[in-house]
């Protein structure tokens, strides 16, 4: 591809840590402008190139989650000490960027705000007239076990004014087999066919593992339900800026009450997308992307 080389470099394993003996030739012995360099602890060499490279410290930025799931002292001193040092801070979203301010005042974070959706690819949100008291549910992406679709299954039975359809890779393997006339599968789609498939459906869910499903619900000006377990997440930052559904899917009653309040208040599920789409494209788009990184090195 024209704009940039690609180059993988070998890890080894060391006392359940890693290291990349063969950035060594990348970092020294090449002239960069800026190094971006991804945040993991597990990495324990690049923290040692980032203090060899201090001369040179207005060139480094680190560039991930930053916060990950250690909660322990040393982590939050360590972050501490590496972050405020480097020219700059790349954070995946505004959520996090809160988090990691908390722990110090640091000067130099950038939230980027991960996303999926270039401007161009919005579309404007398309409901059907549904008189019949029927709610339209859609799920797009992989099947993991971890995504909770079983969930989604078990719901119908118990809510035939329900309707799911089910979109992505592993749905039709996994799921072809279950007889239920509100239950619709489709495999692997391209985003034409995702055009339709959207414009049909009322509410956008996602009981499970959180992934980039919240850009695409945003990019159609769906409103989306989430699992109020997985906000780890970065992607969540979006759903809590645009005030999206958050709910416990475990909790068969909780979810039945939630179907039954979408179904009365249909008004506020297009609201709900309006503002997902709004959100998105103020600060959660690829462009937006593109320039905090661009402000991130200046």
């Amino acid at each position: 591809r024209k704009g940039y080389s690609y180059f993988e470099v070998k890890s080894f394993s060391i006392f359940g840590l890693r290291i990349q003996p063969g950035l060594i030739k990348f970092i020294f012995f090449k002239k960069w402008d800026r190094i971006i360099c991804s945040w993991n602890m597990r990495f324990i060499d690049r923290f040692f190139f980032f203090f060899i490279f201090l001369k040179k410290k207005e060139k480094w930025i680190w560039w991930g989650h930053i916060l990950g799931s250690n909660k322990f002292w040393i982590a939050k001193q360590i972050r501490i000490l590496f972050l405020k040092a480097a020219k700059s801070v790349l954070i995946y979203s505004d959520k996090f960027k809160t988090r990691l301010m908390k722990e110090f005042k640091y000067k130099n974070i950038f939230s980027f705000n991960n996303s999926e959706v270039s401007m161009d690819e919005f579309r404007e949100s398309k409901w059907t007239e549904n008189t019949n008291n029927k709610l339209s549910l859609l799920f797009v992406g992989r099947y993991q076990k971890r995504k909770n679709i079983e969930i989604l299954i078990a719901l119908l039975k118990r809510k035939p004014n329900v309707e799911l359809t089910l979109v992505g890779p592993g749905m039709l393997e996994n799921f072809s087999n279950i007889s239920q006339k509100n239950l619709k599968i489709i495999g692997p789609t391209d985003n034409n066919k995702l055009d339709s498939i959207f414009n049909t459906v009322d509410l956008v869910v996602n009981p499970g593992h959180l992934g980039l499903l919240i850009s695409n619900a945003a990019r159609y000006g769906k409103p989306i339900a989430i699992s109020n377990t997985y906000d780890h997440a970065p992607e969540v930052s979006l759903a809590y800026a645009s005030d999206q559904f958050f709910l416990d899917f475990d909790n068969n009653f909780e979810l039945d009450q939630f179907i039954e309040y979408c179904l009365n208040n249909k008004n506020i599920i297009k609201k709900k997308g309006n503002e997902l789409q709004r959100i998105s494209k103020d600060r959660y788009n690829l462009q937006y992307m593109v320039k905090v990184h661009n402000d991130s090195m200046i």
